[in-house]
């Protein structure tokens, strides 16, 4: 293997050794291209959290822990979810509907500041086309409007109802929580009927 050649160690499952890591500013400093400290810093302050309590916090960290919270007052909350699984240090958070074309998913986006519960429909333009002409009631029936999106160059379509919030802001996390799962509950309750 050329790592190897190079001298880099790997374990059994062919993991690389983390004493020999070099992070994204040593590698460009050992290619010998500049490297503006402020621009890294200003990076590094917004793909991060704040600290808690001196400690730093990972957004997928802090992804994970959020849909920990959402697991947990979902499975208090919802009535039409029946499974929660344990989350993913991730930006979204999968939900069965018991029908393999399609699932719901709650997301969060920390840079753009915005969550969204969205019916994700891969490999099935047929079950989109389906759904959109029964758009009026379906959204009678959920008590609020969704964007439709064909994605008409890709084979997945969805339906988005998305709200501003920064899931990483502790004033408005739980806020977030709770429209999360009570959307994504909604989604479960009426999308079934339609399917």
């Amino acid at each position: 293997m050329v790592l190897e050649e190079e001298r880099l160690r790997f374990d059994a499952e062919g993991h690389g050794d983390p004493e020999q890591f070099i992070g994204a500013e040593e590698l460009a400093e050992a290619a010998g291209l500049d490297v503006d400290e402020d621009v890294i810093a200003a990076r590094r302050r917004k793909v991060r959290p704040p600290s808690r309590a001196g400690r730093e916090v990972s957004v997928k960290d802090a992804q994970r822990a959020f849909f920990e919270r959402v697991r947990d007052y979902g499975l208090e909350h919802a009535t039409n979810i029946d499974t929660w699984r344990e989350p993913y240090p991730q930006n979204w958070y999968d939900v069965s509907l018991g029908d393999s074309r399609g699932q719901i998913l709650l997301t969060v986006n920390s840079q753009r500041k915005l969550v969204t519960t969205l019916f994700w429909i891969n490999h099935d333009k047929d079950l989109f086309a389906k759904l959109l002409a029964q758009r009026d009631a379906i959204e009678a029936d959920l008590g609020f409007s969704l964007e439709w999106d064909d994605k008409p160059d890709r084979k997945a379509s969805k339906l988005v109802i998305s709200r501003p919030g920064d899931f990483l802001d502790d004033t408005q996390s739980q806020e977030l929580v709770e429209w999360l799962v009570p959307t994504g509950d909604t989604f479960a309750r009426v999308l079934s009927k339609y399917l």
